[in-house]
C-alpha cells in the first residue's frame, strides 16, 4: 500500500464508487449536519458479497 491519498467531495444526495485494494482503507466524513452517510461496499470478485449500514445494524443489534 502506498502513502497516496485522494480526496473526493460530493454534493448532497450524490454518490461515488471507489475501488479499494486489499489493505487499503476509506474514511467518509459528513461535514454538514448530523444525518448518517449511506454506505455500500461490494466485493469486486463476488457482487453477492456486500455490506451496508442498513444491513449491519440488525447484525450488530443497534
Amino acid at each position: 500500500m502506498t502513502g497516496t491519498q485522494e480526496t473526493f467531495t460530493l454534493p448532497a444526495r450524490r454518490g461515488r464508487a471507489v475501488r479499494l485494494l486489499a489493505g487499503q482503507a476509506i474514511r467518509i466524513v459528513n461535514t454538514h449536519g448530523t444525518q448518517v452517510v449511506d454506505t455500500w461496499c461490494f466485493s469486486a470478485e463476488d457482487l453477492t458479497e456486500f455490506m451496508s449500514n442498513e444491513h449491519m445494524r440488525p447484525t450488530l443489534g443497534r
